[in-house]
């Protein structure tokens, strides 16, 4: 049965090899998301409704602060210290989950299922690690539905892990087929958290030419 199981997760990574590719990393440009992505792994992310958007959108005090060097005020100085450490544990969740997949491409080299299972357990602590942590930064302005897609795409992540080694475990096709449409739609999620950080910034009083030059050194 292990020897089907292995079999199957090869031909998991050719099938899903694309999209794997392009979920390394939250992509660093505009991307208009018309509709919350539905997870078959976990719970599906609400609808915002209209009062969740305007909450959100809370204008930036008119407040004098001047424009240093940099071009950056010291409430935007404070700001942008605070949302890169948010940043930091999008990248660290993402590592943790892409530690999954090259232990899974290490199968045609010698690697092990038991490689595999390890590294979607310590995947799974690292992301749920990942979702305590967005608590962290709730007082941060405008920031509510930044750090609730964050958290919807640590869970998506998450469920990934679970249903590797569900199969794993019980040579499940079932939990097989809902990784592979999971991984599939990790393209949605990462420009959803994207689409609001940069909201986030747009709605703090940042320009979009701030905007792009925060963006681009990441």
């Amino acid at each position: 049965m292990k020897k089907r199981v292995f079999v199957f997760l090869i031909a998991l990574i050719m099938i899903v090899s694309v999209s794997a590719c392009g979920s390394n990393g939250a992509k660093n440009e505009e991307t208009v998301v018309e509709e919350t992505p539905q997870n078959t792994v976990t719970s599906a992310p609400p609808q915002h409704s209209d009062a969740d958007n305007t909450a959100d959108e809370t204008p930036a005090q008119n407040v004098v602060d001047e424009v240093g060097e940099d071009g950056f005020t010291d409430r935007q100085r404070d700001l942008l210290l605070q949302e890169s450490a948010l940043w930091g544990v999008v990248r660290g969740a993402e590592y943790s989950y892409n530690t999954v997949w090259e232990k899974m491409e290490a199968l045609e080299n010698g690697g092990t299922l038991y490689d595999v299972y390890s590294a979607c357990g310590s995947a799974k602590t690292a992301l749920q690690n990942s979702w305590e942590s967005t608590r962290n930064f709730e007082d941060m302005p405008n920031s509510d539905n930044y750090i609730r897609e964050c958290q919807y795409y640590f869970n998506h992540m998450k469920g990934i892990c679970e249903n590797l080694q569900d199969y794993i475990d019980n040579d499940s096709m079932e939990a097989l087929n809902d990784a592979q449409e999971a991984i599939q739609k990790m393209d949605s999620y990462s420009s959803a958290v994207v689409n609001e950080r940069i909201k986030f910034y747009s709605s703090n009083g940042f320009s979009d030419e701030q905007i792009a030059q925060i963006l681009s050194e990441d």
